[in-house]
């Protein structure tokens, strides 16, 4: 949730539900729009991208960030080719996800709009 959603609130989280949609967790965010998910790892579309492992639910932990203003993410996982596509304002920045080591993400090409 966000301030920017026309819900008249000043809350920015992240709230993690399992599928009975009781609460599991609460992270306070500065403005997170769009979110996907990769194996162990979420990640956030905030004032930068975030990665947290989420493989211990009830303590995520942030272990990564792409210094992004990014609104939408797209994960690409075809044939152990993890690809991370991240939309901006200024454009379209494409990265490669390793899984084994999620802090390694290395810009692969980017569209300026």
């Amino acid at each position: 949730m966000h301030t920017d959603i026309g819900c008249r609130t000043n809350i920015n989280v992240l709230e993690i539900y399992d599928v009975n949609d009781v609460f599991i967790s609460r992270r306070n965010l500065t403005k997170p729009i769009d979110l996907g998910l990769n194996g162990d790892y979420l990640i956030v579309c905030d004032d930068d991208v975030k990665i947290f492992d989420i493989s211990d639910i009830e303590n995520t932990t942030l272990v990564h960030s792409i210094s992004r203003d990014a609104f939408d993410v797209i994960i690409n996982n075809n044939n152990n080719n993890n690809t991370l596509i991240l939309i901006g304002a200024d454009g379209l920045y494409q990265y490669s996800l390793n899984p084994n080591n999620i802090q390694n993400t290395e810009e692969l090409s980017t569209i300026n709009i």
